[in-house]
């Protein structure tokens, strides 16, 4: 009789104090394309903070930094998985 055998490569790593975990698929070969266009992506970003002058409007300011911080925690739940944020 034929087998059919599953083998997983993840790692399990603890976070936080409090225990709580996050599932590493070591295998998964999209994680550095993933990380790769984090990295873009805030580079950006922050060129456009970079841009701005000292007199720009504090508002501006805060809406780019909420819009970066966003954009990360988006891009690390979808890298190391759903609320990875929250338990880091």
């Amino acid at each position: 009789m034929e087998k059919l055998r599953l083998v997983s490569y993840a790692k399990e790593i603890e976070v936080n104090d409090n225990g709580d975990t996050i599932i590493l698929q070591v295998e998964d070969q999209a994680i550095p394309r993933k990380l790769k266009k984090l990295v873009k992506t805030l580079e950006a970003k922050a060129k456009e903070l970079e841009g701005l002058d000292d007199e720009a409007d504090i508002d501006i300011i805060e809406d780019k930094n909420y819009e970066m911080n966003l954009l990360a925690k988006a891009a690390i739940d979808d890298t190391f998985g759903v609320d990875t944020c929250k338990k880091v």
